[in-house]
């Protein structure tokens, strides 16, 4: 923690030396962000040295309308002519998740359409596991 300490602090990060490269330069400009879900288990003396900023979780719409954009860009990175975005509703059920976790069902998800001879998604398409409970019974 002690080099980390070194760097935050423009007077000591100044003048750094590199032990891997016996260099000294410095790094008083550097810019550090820091993210952590949990600021209580960021030691106070490194949680000074930053300027802090909260940030809530989105709303329902709000993530209802990340969930759409992020999944419309997901299925448009995959590349596939004609293929249809996915429907407010899929993306609805989609929209607990993370960014990465919606990319990653919805190139599964396409993966199915596409091996169906569909250029569209349906609800089937996408896994069990993040379908709301009565999506997932009205499928079985």
């Amino acid at each position: 923690m002690a080099p980390l300490h070194s760097l935050l602090e423009p007077i000591t990060a100044s003048k750094v030396r590199d032990a891997s490269l016996d260099i000294e330069f410095d790094a008083s400009l550097a810019t550090y962000i820091a993210t952590s879900n949990d600021p209580a288990k960021v030691p106070e003396s490194l949680r000074s040295r930053f300027r802090e900023f909260h940030i809530l979780a989105p709303s329902g719409a709000q993530a209802l309308e990340a969930a759409r954009v992020i999944a419309a860009a997901a299925v448009q990175q995959l590349n596939i002519r004609e293929f249809a975005r996915p429907t407010p509703l899929i993306t609805k059920e989609l929209a607990h998740l993370t960014a990465p976790e919606i990319s990653q069902v919805l190139q599964d998800s396409v993966a199915r359409a596409v091996d169906a001879g569909r250029l569209y998604l349906k609800m089937s398409d996408l896994p069990a596991d993040v379908l709301d409970d009565d999506i997932q019974s009205v499928l079985h």
